[in-house]
């Protein structure tokens, strides 16, 4: 179940990415900050319609100190992850080429591992390691390929070519 969970959330990731970038650079009139603005109206009323199913499910069984807590965390993570964290997305978006944009994924899946192992106070197993190990070096290949395809000519070469040397 959880592989299939993994696929979905690739799939999920791999469509925003791609309509995102392709959105950002059709409407290049609209800044990143606007851009920002609509994705996080549209995020908070996709939340808002939560609210009566979470109401609806019966797990109510939590005093208001706890509801309080949940709606300030909800608060914080809402405008400093989706806020911030939409808007570097959104300018990397315009400075990346596509296929690298989707590797940025990278970043949102160490936090969450950290923050994950940070709330079940506890080190990450060798296994865990050795996974993330393996995602990180994906991605610094994928990297490494992009910087060797669009790397400007050495002036030395240049210049040495120009001379018929």
């Amino acid at each position: 179940m959880g592989l299939l969970w993994a696929i979905t959330a690739l799939l999920s990731w791999t469509t925003y990415a791609v309509g995102n970038s392709r959105s950002l650079v059709r409407l290049n009139t609209v800044s990143v900050h606007d851009w920002n603005f609509l994705m996080g109206l549209v995020t908070g009323a996709q939340a808002a319609c939560l609210i009566p199913v979470a109401l609806l499910s019966g797990h109510l069984d939590h005093d208001l100190m706890a509801w309080s807590w949940f709606v300030g965390v909800s608060a914080a993570v809402a405008v400093i992850a989706s806020f911030f964290g939409n808007a570097l997305w959104n300018k990397m978006s315009r400075l990346l080429p596509l296929t690298m944009t989707g590797q940025m994924i990278l970043f949102e899946t160490l936090f969450a591992l950290i923050y994950g192992f940070l709330w079940e106070h506890r080190w990450p197993r060798p296994i865990e390691v050795a996974a993330f190990t393996l995602i990180v070096c994906s991605v610094m290949t994928c990297v490494s390929a992009h910087r060797k395809h669009h790397r400007p000519p050495n002036n030395a070469a240049m210049q040495s070519s120009q001379n018929g040397v």
